[in-house]
């Protein structure tokens, strides 16, 4: 089983991986049968920031939000950034947030839907980020804030939105 320190050096190595911010892994191995009863491994990700720690609580999220979290995606799940693309009304009447991923792996021919952010840094990324039109719903405890779109950004993601979905 690898070890936590190997678990943390390979997500803060993620280009993706929002600047300033510490991993805490807490693994517990799995303890096989006793008296009868089936003990699992458990594995909590904590977010800490090194003195950039979000003004608001984990289950505040807004329109146009950076997010990291761990997120599906075509090939595997992983640690994660995203754009929270579902409207106000929807995130009051909500527990869950509808969000599109980012990724720095940039297209060779950038479709319709596609859009490579011009404010990555002010929004909390560590390198050029793509937009993408893969949509994913999450329950919103799951999700930490780290940045916010700068309206620019916020106003090309939107009109790929639009496109995407008829």
């Amino acid at each position: 089983m690898p070890s936590v320190a190997s678990h943390r050096m390979l997500l803060q190595s993620c280009p993706l991986w929002p600047s300033g911010w510490l991993l805490s892994l807490r693994t517990q191995r799995s303890i096989g049968r006793i008296h009868g009863r089936t003990r699992t491994c458990k594995i909590s990700l904590l977010l800490r920031s090194g003195g950039l720690r979000p003004n608001r609580k984990k289950s505040q999220v807004e329109t146009g939000d950076v997010v990291v979290g761990m997120l599906p995606g075509a090939a595997e799940t992983k640690v994660r950034p995203a754009v929270v693309i579902a409207s106000d009304i929807y995130l009051v009447e909500r527990p869950d947030v509808l969000v599109g991923i980012l990724t720095t792996k940039l297209p060779r021919r950038a479709s319709s839907m596609d859009y490579v952010l011009l404010d990555w840094q002010r929004s909390g990324l560590r390198s050029v980020s793509c937009f993408r039109a893969y949509v994913l719903t999450i329950h919103r405890s799951n999700l930490t804030v780290v940045g916010h779109l700068s309206e620019q950004d916020w106003t090309e993601v939107k009109a790929r939105v639009r496109i995407a979905f008829a």
